[in-house]
């Protein structure tokens, strides 16, 4: 279109200054010279409408494109700052993972501890109460120990004693049967020799001794001694 317009003006252009140039020589009228000065202008305004609108049309095809390259760079920018912004979330995502990763492990590593020390508190506490009961076990066979032999050594002196006692008791019948004796073979001795002593009456012949006249015969008085000296015996019938 704008085209066309430029090429009707240009012929009118060309068509009004050449029907002028021919009318100045020809002598024209004054109202033919305005027509062709105003078939010129028109032809001139032709031109300049069509140079004036491809001017507007460029400007608005430069306006188009740069407002095309504007949206373009607009939705570059937009894009790079989508994709920044979607690589900061990933990273951010990435890093929350990382961490929660790590605070998991160090959650896991932490219960493990825990659970590990637990194992060794329960592993001593079993450990020191095994070794209160040997240690008590220990003390109570000790003392049962020490109770038995305390009960064998009481027993046992309690036999030496009786023993002792017994011997001495023993010893006591043995001393007092000893005195017994001795003071009955005392007694006997006593006995005999106040037997010894006594008076019995004896023949010259005869063979026994009496404590009395007993038959015919001469009797004369004698100690016992005498008369056991002589072997006689005692009369049967005085004895």
């Amino acid at each position: 279109m704008n085209l066309l317009l430029l090429l009707l003006g240009f012929i009118s252009l060309m068509l009004g200054l050449h029907l002028f140039s021919r009318s100045s020589k020809r002598g024209a009228k004054a109202w033919q010279r305005h027509l062709i000065l105003f078939s010129a202008l028109f032809g001139l305004i032709l031109i300049t409408g069509a140079c004036g609108s491809g001017t507007n049309q460029a400007s608005k095809a430069d306006t188009a494109t740069s407002e095309t390259t504007s949206t373009s760079s607009e939705e570059k920018a937009k894009r790079e700052a989508d994709e920044k912004k979607e690589l900061e979330e990933k990273k951010k995502e990435e890093k929350l993972a990382a961490e929660k990763k790590a605070q998991e492990e160090q959650a896991k590593l932490e219960a493990e501890k825990k659970a590990q020390e637990e194992q060794a508190r329960l592993a001593a506490e079993k450990k020191a109460q095994e070794e209160q009961a040997r240690l008590e076990a220990e003390k109570k066979a000790q003392e049962e120990q020490a109770h038995l032999e305390a009960e064998q050594a009481a027993q046992a002196q309690a036999a030496e004693q009786a023993r002792i006692a017994e011997e001495a008791r023993v010893a006591a019948e043995q001393a007092e049967a000893q005195r017994l004796a001795q003071e009955q073979a005392a007694a006997a001795q006593a006995q005999q020799a106040q037997a010894n002593e006594a008076q019995v009456l004896v023949t010259r012949t005869g063979a026994k001794y009496h404590t009395h006249k007993c038959g015919n015969g001469t009797y004369y008085p004698a100690t016992m001694s005498e008369a056991l000296a002589r072997g006689l015996t005692p009369c049967e019938k005085c004895y």
